[in-house]
């Protein structure tokens, strides 16, 4: 062997050598870590924080929190601190780092179900202390009533948009023995309300539809009755409401205390009867500042509604704080309970009593495919009762035969069961003692009865002696 070939076969083993060295120091520099999400995939109450991690030193963490099947890339948003997850969504994650292989993805899906907290100011209080809300005051409009038109807030506050037709009215009062709030804490003058129900001549629900989603609404109370209903909606799905036997029921009728969340006792019975009125006054009614703080639920429509037109909801100074930003509740304010969540919920049936005899009353919910059932015993309907709909249309009709209270709830497969709505019908029956002798009026008595209405919540019968020949 020459020279020359010697140190090629030199050179060649040197080479062999290097690739066999090497060839481990390449396989050690190939994929950089999995992130690892700090909150496991599943359903939680409210919204909640996520944080993300790598192990590998100087990289780079990217992500999308969206739908399904979005995988992340150098283009996506990159990580650089906690994430809040405040709706149903997945969470999707990668990592680079210079000179590696990016990672694999780690994904976790959540679901949310949101969560709704509700709190009443102390007694007296007409308006809300929260921090950074805009107030409709509706000292704007006219108290003409009813208002037929749609009410977009001119002052500034931008709120939203409350529906007004001629099937959806709504009435602005002037203050007085029911309603018209102090617009602040510093006001010394009360002013115009917000009323439905009676004053607007309508059971329609009024919707303020909300500029934007909501995590803090707010309103006074005012004289609130039996009759009285407040709903939130996203979109047209409803998903809690709250009624004034809510609220009578957690001041246990104006009995007893209630405690604030910093401990200061309350009389409940403080909260009965209008705070800017003396003297006459309907001390059986309460006056209160509700407000609803919301977490994880696109809330975005509040409904106003009396299930009677006999008696008004009245209310004042609605606040909002749009989602996004923060909602610290004062220590002065009272808990209503615990923390409820805000699932979808089939919406309560309303009646209609139909014309003709026998009476007959529609029972229906605006819910697509709901079931109903009813009592007419005084007892709560359940579930477990017979279905009164056909063929799934939300909708059945029943017969009246006496006076009877018909109780109805509305419910649906994976959503939450109506609240129970309630109507009493009067069926008259006529009873007549006569001290005259019926051979008077030459054998049998004809009358003819009539029932008129005389006052809000008063009714007569009255009746007449009609001869054979038709004559009174």
């Amino acid at each position: 062997m020459n020279r020359l070939s010697r140190l090629y076969t030199s050179l060649s083993n040197v080479l062999i050598v290097l690739a066999i060295v090497c060839a481990p120091l390449v396989a050690r520099a190939t994929t950089v870590a999995t992130p690892a999400i700090s909150l496991a995939a599943g359903t939680y109450a409210g919204a909640q924080t996520v944080t993300i991690t790598d192990s590998t030193s100087g990289s780079t963490i990217y992500y999308t929190l969206g739908t399904p099947g979005t995988t992340p890339t150098t283009l996506s948003s990159v990580y650089t601190g906690a994430i809040t997850v405040s709706s149903s969504e997945t969470l999707e994650v990668m990592a680079t780092a210079t000179g590696d292989t990016q990672s694999a993805t780690a994904t976790a899906a959540y679901t949310i179900i949101g969560t709704l907290k509700v709190y009443i100011s102390p007694p007296g209080a007409q308006s809300t202390t929260v921090a950074g809300v805009a107030t409709e005051t509706f000292d704007a409009l006219s108290t003409t009533n009813p208002h037929t038109t749609a009410y977009v807030p001119t002052l500034g506050t931008g709120i939203g948009t409350y529906t007004g037709s001629s099937t959806q009215p709504f009435a602005i009062e002037a203050p007085g023995e029911f309603g018209g709030a102090l617009d602040t804490p510093s006001s010394t003058a009360t002013t115009n309300y917000f009323a439905v129900g009676g004053d607007s001549g309508s059971t329609s629900p009024v919707y303020l539809t909300l500029t934007n989603p909501v995590s803090y609404f707010g309103f006074w109370w005012s004289a609130g009755d039996t009759y009285n209903r407040v709903a939130l909606y996203s979109g047209s799905t409803l998903y809690g409401t709250f009624s004034t036997a809510n609220l009578l029921s957690f001041l246990n009728n104006g009995t007893g205390t209630i405690t604030a969340t910093n401990g200061t006792v309350y009389q409940a019975s403080a909260y009965f009867g209008n705070p800017n009125i003396t003297g006459t006054n309907d001390f059986t009614e309460p006056f209160a500042y509700i407000s609803f703080v919301i977490s994880g639920a696109t809330i975005n429509k509040i409904a106003f509604y009396n299930t009677g037109t006999g008696t008004s909801f009245e209310s004042d100074n609605h606040s909002a704080i749009f989602s996004g930003s923060t909602v610290t509740i004062p220590t002065t304010f009272v808990p209503v309970g615990g923390t409820q969540t805000l699932n979808p919920q089939v919406v309560a049936p309303i009646f209609v009593a139909n014309a003709g005899a026998p009476q007959t009353v529609t029972i229906s919910t605006t819910t697509p495919g709901a079931s109903i059932n009813y009592t007419i015993n005084g007892t709560a309907p359940t579930t477990a009762g017979p279905d009164c709909t056909t063929n799934n249309n939300s909708t059945c009709v029943i017969t009246v035969g006496a006076t009877e209270t018909i109780k109805a709830i509305a419910y649906e497969t994976g959503m939450t069961t109506s609240a129970v709505t309630s109507a009493t019908y009067t069926i008259p029956t006529l009873s007549v003692t006569s001290s005259s002798n019926p051979s008077t009026y030459g054998g049998s008595v004809t009358l003819k009865a009539t029932i008129q209405r005389t006052h809000r919540h008063r009714y007569v019968l009255r009746w007449r002696h009609i001869d054979r020949h038709g004559h009174h």
